[in-house]
């Protein structure tokens, strides 16, 4: 893959996750477009993007991210975002550069209950992090491991599939109604601050 090609990719890569992020991801954004002009892609909303503080505010850093896509014929990120946010996800754990717990956490934080159902397996793992469960840490890791190779796939949920009947399903850690009161709790404050910028 041609180095311009590449950072296409991982722009891309960074605009979806943003995307769904509501803005949490703007600095990877802003280094993804710097060295997409590194590499060769050029375009006067690029440089202008690659030029914008690490922190910049999504009201801020959305009409230069929607001016790029057009200048450059990017992947859209909007329709569909969930999905193609969670695939970037997934094969960042499945290349080691994310952990599973982090993998967990930010689906169940993005995308969470109310997402799209293509990402629910991830959601229901979420449920088993942080406390004592009956499943050990190598499992847990071989049940992300199947999910992420099976969403990439286009495969169904292997965890929807094992735990349908919700006989053979681990019990969700003690910690898990605390831990998804405060993500809910994130995702709030992240939807009204969009709506008010």
């Amino acid at each position: 893959m041609s180095a311009p090609h590449q950072a296409r990719v991982v722009l891309e890569d960074a605009l979806a996750v943003w995307w769904v992020a509501r803005g949490d991801a703007a600095g990877d954004v802003v280094d993804a477009a710097t060295a997409a002009l590194v590499a060769g892609l050029d375009s006067p909303a690029l440089r202008e993007l690659a030029g914008m503080p690490r922190r910049s505010p999504r009201s801020e850093l959305l009409p230069v991210v929607e001016a790029a896509v057009d200048e450059l014929g990017l992947r859209a990120t909007s329709g569909g975002a969930e999905v193609a946010a969670m695939a970037v996800m997934a094969r960042r754990f499945l290349t080691g550069t994310l952990d599973r717990r982090s993998l967990l956490l930010w689906a169940a934080e993005h995308i969470g209950e109310e997402g799209d159902v293509s990402c629910d397996g991830f959601v229901e793992l979420a449920e088993l992090e942080g406390g004592d469960q009956e499943a050990s840490e190598a499992q847990r890791d071989e049940w992300a491991r199947e999910e992420a190779e099976a969403f990439l796939a286009g495969a169904p949920s292997p965890v929807q599939a094992r735990w349908a009947t919700g006989s053979n399903r681990p019990a969700r850690s003690a910690r898990w109604p605390a831990l998804r009161a405060r993500l809910r709790g994130r995702r709030l404050g992240g939807r009204s601050a969009r709506r008010s910028s």
